[in-house]
């Protein structure tokens, strides 16, 4: 996945990240301040990256919906037809909300709320006496709501991409059923997210790992596997996983996936059909990567590509939490780096996380959304602790925290990068600066 930014001196620079099912890790970054971010530059920087770890370990591209990066993706689909480039979820996800929030019905009541907290947080005594009604609770916080709840995950670094299309479609049902199935009112909304997720959130990867994910197919193995959809979806997946070899992909497609789908050979086994017991469990409890593992030998070569697409995430989005390790290294104080010293230090800052990583969950199960209304949360905390934070008023609590309760959207969790210091050059009438040695 690539992203770019610009840093502190204002030079863009580009970023690359890998993902794998444990964790992600930063690749490089390079300035290209005198370069257009066009299609066949972004094409040449990622194609070097696939080229350099090896076209067959990587199974994806993701990128957001930008035009020059869609450009790179047609340029890609030549050169490397047997690698998917996907769009980023979190950024569609963000369209439909902003889809959303732009119809007459909503949009008057968030600018006059957009309105109201621009006012009160920029009057310090108006803001303090609201805060002393309020017992210091923040009038901007983020609400825990099941739409939402999708797009928290999709924003996290754990694998997404077996829950993507089914947590999807159940958010569909959640909005229908808010609003009482009345056709009038949710159909405008479902047809902006159908509009915002054709061609980017339904792909054939989407789907393929919608059907082989068990959590969903062992609850309506009819309805997934005999959809005609689905099985156009899993035989344009096979050929790209499969290329050049049909005897291979016949006998994927119309033997393995028979197997699969009637739960026969190692399928059969004890746990392996067991539906009461995924059912009993929440979804991330359930590890589809590791049901394969264990259950699917009798059909190896679909094991084999289960277990990688399962794998996967669905965003970009972990390129800008990188962009949080950049802004830790490249401080006031030592913007006179170069950007290869500097892509040799965010290397080694983000990826020396990999080492002491904790395997935590960071979502809230659905079930559970009425008991953190106050906040998004790691887990239920104290929803009542004191509130520390630095408010956007337009965008809400981006920098918020409420005790053990992490923002929104978390920055990297690593301690501030702290440098040894060095001489300060005093004849400097600006803000002193660090040299780069």
């Amino acid at each position: 996945m690539t992203d770019a930014w610009t840093d502190r001196k204002r030079r863009s620079i580009m970023n690359l990240c890998v993902h794998c099912r444990e964790g992600m890790s930063f690749l490089s970054s390079r300035e290209d301040s005198d370069s257009a971010h066009t299609g066949d530059y972004i094409f040449e920087y990622v194609d070097k990256c696939i080229e350099d770890i090896g076209e067959d370990k990587v199974v994806q591209v993701v990128t957001d919906n930008a035009l020059n990066n869609m450009a790179a993706k047609r340029l890609l689909k030549v050169k490397s037809p047997n690698v998917f480039w996907t769009s980023c979820a979190a950024h569609t996800m963000n369209l439909m909300l902003e889809g959303i929030g732009k119809q007459s019905k909503f949009k008057k009541t968030i600018d006059s709320a957009k309105e109201l907290t621009i006012f009160i947080y920029g009057h310090h005594q108006t803001l303090s006496m609201i805060r002393t009604y309020t017992d210091n609770i923040e009038i901007v916080r983020p609400g825990v709501t099941r739409f939402a709840k999708v797009l928290r995950i999709v924003d996290g670094d754990r694998p997404s991409m077996p829950w993507l299309y089914g947590k999807l479609k159940e958010a569909k049902e959640d909005i229908k059923s808010a609003l009482n199935g009345v056709e009038g009112n949710y159909k405008p909304l479902l047809d902006i997210i159908e509009l915002k997720g054709k061609g980017r959130l339904d792909n054939e990867l989407h789907i393929t790992t919608y059907f082989l994910n068990p959590f969903y197919f062992a609850k309506n193995r009819a309805g997934i596997g005999g959809a005609f959809e689905v099985m156009e979806a899993i035989q344009k997946c096979v050929e790209m996983f499969f290329p050049g070899d049909e005897i291979l992909q016949g006998n994927v497609i119309n033997g393995e996936l028979q197997i699969y789908k009637n739960l026969e050979a190692s399928f059969r086994a004890k746990f392996a059909n067991c539906y009461e017991e995924i059912n009993a469990n929440s979804w991330f409890s359930f590890d589809p990567v590791g049901w394969w593992s264990n259950y699917g030998g009798s059909a190896k070569n679909l094991q084999r590509m289960a277990i990688r697409i399962l794998s996967l995430t669905t965003s970009s989005s972990g390129c800008e939490r990188n962009w949080s390790s950049f802004a830790m290294v490249h401080t006031k104080n030592r913007n006179r780096l170069t950007t290869e010293k500097l892509n040799d230090l965010v290397y080694v800052q983000f990826n020396s996380k990999l080492f002491y990583k904790k395997k935590t969950n960071d979502i809230l199960e659905v079930s559970d959304y009425n008991k953190a209304q106050h906040m998004m949360v790691d887990g239920v905390q104290d929803v009542e602790s004191n509130v520390d934070e630095e408010i956007d008023p337009i965008t809400g609590a981006t920098h918020m925290e409420v005790g053990n309760v992490v923002q929104l959207r978390e920055p990297c969790e690593e301690e501030e990068f702290v440098s040894e210091p060095e001489d300060i050059d005093e004849n400097n009438d600006a803000e002193c600066r660090w040299d780069e040695d």
